[in-house]
């Protein structure tokens, strides 16, 4: 299993998560979730009416990108930039 794989216990629809969701697909805690979204690295693709985050696969994808950017020694500074190379391609 890879090293970004989690297992998921139950069944969670990716495309409309809470960040408890995103928490448990990551395998980030959502405190450091909502520290990555104060800090501006990333942030929910959707908010609810009560302005709950909604995140998409997209969203999830980025978290695995700033986990695996901290694995491999990026700073988060660091871990912006690559972020904004890959918005920039999309």
């Amino acid at each position: 299993m890879p090293y970004d794989s989690v297992v998921i216990d139950r069944n969670i629809d990716i495309g409309n998560m809470k960040i408890s969701d995103l928490a448990e697909c990551s395998g980030i805690c959502t405190h450091t979730l909502r520290y990555y979204e104060k800090i501006g690295l990333f942030s929910a693709s959707q908010r609810s009416e009560s302005n709950y985050g909604i995140y998409s696969q997209d969203d999830l994808t980025t978290a695995n990108l700033i986990k695996r950017s901290k694995i491999c020694g990026f700073s988060l500074a660091e871990t912006a930039t690559l972020l904004a190379i890959k918005n920039d391609k999309a």
